[in-house]
């Protein structure tokens, strides 16, 4: 079991975003493949949370 999940952003040098502590104060919708029931397409993935990169940040902090 994982006790944290974290992401990083391209351009952002090696800074992880860590999800442990945060609480959505908003939503939002983003576009994920799934090549089945339980995995996702991470490039795909990883492009959505690029495209709403400022959006999550300002949740985050």
């Amino acid at each position: 079991m994982w006790d944290d999940i974290g992401f990083k952003f391209q351009g952002e040098g090696s800074k992880p975003y860590w999800l442990r502590r945060s609480l959505a104060s908003d939503s939002f919708e983003i576009y994920v493949e799934r090549r089945n029931e339980e995995i996702v397409d991470l490039e795909v993935l990883a492009g959505s949370l690029n495209d709403h990169r400022r959006r999550i940040l300002a949740i985050l902090e």
